[in-house]
């Protein structure tokens, strides 16, 4: 969403606020597609990222040009025609490049609408449209309080460099090395997760960097080898066969747990015979500092400390600045 907005509200000269504008819609309505979908969409194969991701970019990208009641629809539903993208990609340069194609597909779908463009209006709900096509779940109140009330502010935010089905894990880790782990001290781990992440992110040994970001065993080592899983350079070959983080992903067992929500997870680590438990829910509200505190840590985690710090002030003062080539130029696409 912020891709598609940002270089085609560059292209177009919006200013700061005009962004903002775009990407709460973008935002906004990546969530409601999302919902409407439904988990029977995501269980089936399909990436949300790269589905209702694009209806999100698509409506960021509509809202930068201005287009209008009539257009809208049409992009709306020339999206419907080419979002795309399957769970199968985890672990492979297929899954981010999801995430490249919705952008792509919500600026293309808009182009083509500010055109002229137009297309099937039942692109989307019909018996041939995009949700019974592609397993949604058809939940028509997935659109109630549209706005009245918004969903975005209540997504999670990922602070390490992997799959969200990881985080849970790798926060409680996080609670219990707070007290210190000797790393030669660990007998066991035991994560206990949801069912339904085992499909998603258990590879057990990966191989390489980018299967690294879909395991339980090797990211648990990685954090109790002291290794950043914020940054990106973490996750590379060289760490996946490091002996002494192979060494840990041995001692880790992963089991489910009906009665854990989703969003949840629980560490049990063994160390001379007593077991020390802690659990997190990605659910849980962050209070506001500890929630800044912990994406500059990840931004610098990123892209280093001194652009991160050029990005928090391009950010915070965004709604005030009329050009937005400052932002595009940190981010890399300008």
């Amino acid at each position: 969403i912020m891709p598609a907005a940002l270089a085609l509200g560059e292209a177009r000269g919006i200013d700061g606020r005009s962004l903002l504008d775009a990407l709460t819609i973008g935002l906004e309505t990546a969530c409601r597609v999302g919902g409407w979908l439904g988990r029977s969409h995501y269980d089936a194969g399909f990436h949300q990222t790269g589905t209702s991701g694009a209806f999100g970019a698509m409506a960021a990208a509509g809202r930068v040009i201005g287009l209008d009641a009539q257009a809208m629809p049409h992009a709306l539903c020339l999206t419907a025609t080419r979002a795309a993208g399957l769970k199968s990609q985890f672990g492979t340069m297929g899954k981010p490049l999801n995430a490249g194609f919705a952008a792509e597909i919500g600026v293309t779908s808009t182009l083509l609408a500010e055109g002229g463009m137009t297309s099937a209006s039942g692109a989307l709900e019909d018996a041939q449209g995009f949700g019974p096509t592609h397993a949604g779940s058809a939940n028509v109140h997935a659109f109630d309080s549209l706005g009245e009330t918004w969903l975005f502010p209540g997504s999670s935010y990922k602070f390490h460099a992997c799959c969200h089905g990881l985080h849970a894990m790798l926060e409680a880790l996080r609670v219990l090395g707070e007290g210190g782990i000797d790393p030669d001290t660990v007998e066991t781990v035991v994560i206990r997760t949801h069912p339904r992440w085992l499909a998603v992110c258990n590879q057990p040994e990966p191989i390489d960097g980018l299967a690294a970001k879909f395991s339980y065993r090797l990211t648990a080592a990685m954090s109790l080898a002291d290794i950043d899983t914020a940054a990106l350079d973490s996750y590379v070959t060289e760490t996946c066969v490091r002996p002494d983080v192979v060494a840990f992903r041995d001692r880790v067992t992963v089991i489910t747990d009906d009665g854990l929500s989703d969003t949840e997870a629980c560490v049990a680590i063994t160390i001379g015979g007593q077991v020390h438990e802690a659990s997190h829910d990605l659910a849980t509200p962050m209070e506001a500092e500890v929630l800044d505190a912990r994406l500059a840590a990840k931004s610098e985690a990123l892209i280093g400390a001194s652009s991160a710090a050029d990005l928090r002030e391009t950010v915070t003062t965004l709604d005030g600045t009329s050009s937005l080539s400052g932002l595009a130029r940190i981010v890399g696409i300008a």
